[in-house]
Parts: C-alpha cells; sequence; structure tokens
C-alpha cells in the first residue's frame, strides 16, 4: 500500500468508510451503476440486481478533513 497524501493541503489521508443505515443494519457504502430507477419489489427502495455494484472506500485527510472516495472492482 501507497501512502496517501491530501490534494488540498498535502497532509497524509487515512482509510475509513461512509457508514449506511437500514433499519437496524448498518453497511458500507456501495456505488451503483447508473441512474437509481425505483424498484417494483422494494418500497421506496433501488434496482441494483442487475448492475455493477462496488464497496467504496474513503479516505480522510488528518490535518483539513478533505474525503476523497474511491469504487474499485
Amino acid at each position: 500500500d501507497r501512502e496517501l497524501r491530501c490534494p488540498k493541503c498535502g497532509e497524509q489521508m487515512c482509510e475509513g468508510y461512509v457508514l449506511d443505515r437500514s433499519h437496524a443494519a448498518k453497511v458500507v457504502s456501495t456505488w451503483i451503476e447508473g441512474r437509481p430507477e425505483p424498484s417494483f419489489w422494494s418500497c421506496g427502495g433501488l434496482k441494483t440486481s442487475e448492475r455493477e455494484n462496488l464497496e467504496i472506500h474513503t479516505f480522510r485527510c488528518s490535518e483539513c478533513g478533505y474525503l476523497e472516495s474511491y469504487a474499485p472492482k
């Protein structure tokens, strides 16, 4: 792993994640390919099954708080 530096101030970036909450679940945010489309089967939900789903990795600057996120394959 390489050390990431903040593009804003040059200080070290620390790895973390953005938390999503759904009823009783706590999960890592996910990037979904395409525009959001309502799901016929899920009340208030979105279609995700036939789309690329990638976990989002987020880094935070230890000095200025800038966040930078990636969705690697």
